[in-house]
């Protein structure tokens, strides 16, 4: 069965100054088919990381899970593993 054509669109990452109660700063933002997801960092590396992952299962066509934010579980395991 064929699946409709998602709608990704990954923005850029955003820096939240950090504070007492906030420890993680660097913010990625995506939407799936017109809903928002981010996702909180503590350095700009792993947030550039995860945001280069999400932009490779873009342009790749893979479908990204709308109920919790990610793209194909294997993302998330190779962010967790550092590669």
């Amino acid at each position: 069965m064929s699946h409709p054509m998602q709608q990704v669109r990954i923005h850029g990452i955003q820096h939240k100054f950090r504070s007492a109660k906030v420890k993680k700063c660097w913010v990625v933002r995506w939407n799936v088919d017109g809903r928002a997801h981010s996702k909180a960092f503590s350095t700009s590396n792993e947030a550039n990381r995860y945001r280069s992952l999400l932009v490779a299962a873009q342009h790749r066509s893979e479908r990204f899970d709308r109920r919790w934010s990610h793209g194909l579980q294997r993302f998330a395991d190779r962010i967790a593993a550092g590669s």
